[in-house]
């Protein structure tokens, strides 16, 4: 074999042996991308299962804080009604029990006394709902202090401080003053617009 045979086949080898290097670096680089690759989508779908899951955690945080603030407002509107529905009722007991003290009044007449102390259908029935809604008044109350209980909530215990205000009016069978019921339904709608603040704040 002479030494331009030997050349070539060299350069031959040499040239087939680069191409096999550089078609295995090739490979495996390809290998290594569509791993890293692999690696980073496994990643990406984690992270998005990841996101999802908190934000349907935080949707449910949402829709359940919206529920109950939905309710609250429920029952403090249901029971400010409530105190103008028992004052109206308690001016009515009023009359009712005048009659009573007029029934056995020694300086009207007999005949007068007799017709005051006659009841209408209309007085008992009057009696009986002033009672029913003052049933319902302490019920619903006793709801609202369930709903707002955070104690360090100042407008929150502003509130619940004017509702037992009205409570102990009712228990001594007195109307509400128009001054206490128009504090009372200020700090209601206060208290609503606060509420509705930070639901805002929270979805923004």
């Amino acid at each position: 074999m002479d030494l331009t045979t030997m050349n070539v086949i060299i350069a031959g080898g040499t040239s087939l042996l680069g191409s096999l290097i550089g078609a295995g670096l090739a490979f495996w680089g390809a290998r290594r991308g569509a791993k890293i690759q692999s690696e980073v989508s496994e990643k990406n779908i984690k992270n998005s299962m990841e996101i999802a899951k908190m934000n349907i955690e935080e949707k449910l945080i949402a829709e359940n804080k919206i529920s109950w603030d939905n309710e609250t407002r429920k029952l403090i509107s249901k029971f400010i009604r409530q105190c103008f529905d028992i004052n109206h009722g308690i001016e009515n007991v009023k009359i009712i029990e005048q009659k009573k003290k007029l029934s056995v009044d020694p300086t009207i007449s007999a005949k007068e006394r007799k017709q005051y102390s006659e009841l209408s259908k209309e007085d008992v029935e009057n009696v009986k709902q002033t009672m029913s809604i003052l049933a319902d008044a302490m019920e619903t109350m006793t709801e609202i202090r369930l709903h707002i209980f955070d104690k360090s909530d100042v407008l929150g215990n502003q509130l619940l401080d004017a509702f037992v205000n009205a409570e102990q009016h009712f228990e001594k069978n007195e109307t509400i003053p128009s001054a206490e019921l128009a504090q009372l339904t200020e700090l209601s709608r206060n208290y609503f617009e606060r509420q509705w603040k930070e639901l805002t704040k929270d979805i923004n």
